[in-house]
C-alpha cells in the first residue's frame, strides 16, 4: 500500500457483498491488505496458499496448495506475516475457518 492508502482492489474486497471466500498466497511480510479485506461482513473464509514447485518429464511446473488451519497455527510463530496477523481476531478467525 503505497503511501499507506489501500488500493482500489483492497477496498473493493472489503466492500463486496458477494465475497464469501478469498484465496491468496501467504504473504512473506506484513501489510494491511488482508486485514482491510477481513472487515467485509460477507467474508466467511480466507484461504492462504503456498507455491509448490515440481519437476517432471515436461520440465518444472508450479502449483499452489492450500495451507490447512492446523499447519498455519503450528507455523504462526515462525511466519513473520502470521505473527502480526494473530493480533487481529477477525482476520485469524477467517483464516482458520473451515
Amino acid at each position: 500500500m503505497p503511501g499507506g492508502q489501500p488500493s482500489p482492489l483492497v477496498l473493493a474486497l472489503s466492500r463486496s457483498p458477494s465475497l464469501r471466500l478469498l484465496r491468496t498466497s501467504l504473504p512473506s511480510a506484513w501489510d494491511r491488505s488482508l486485514l482491510i479485506a477481513s472487515e467485509n461482513p460477507s467474508l466467511k473464509r480466507i484461504v492462504l496458499t503456498k507455491s509448490r514447485l515440481s519437476s517432471g518429464p515436461e520440465g518444472i511446473s508450479s502449483s499452489y496448495e492450500d495451507l490447512s488451519a492446523a499447519s498455519l497455527v503450528a507455523e504462526k510463530d515462525r511466519q513473520p506475516w502470521l505473527v502480526e496477523a494473530q493480533t487481529y481476531n477477525r482476520l485469524m478467525e477467517l483464516i482458520v475457518a473451515t
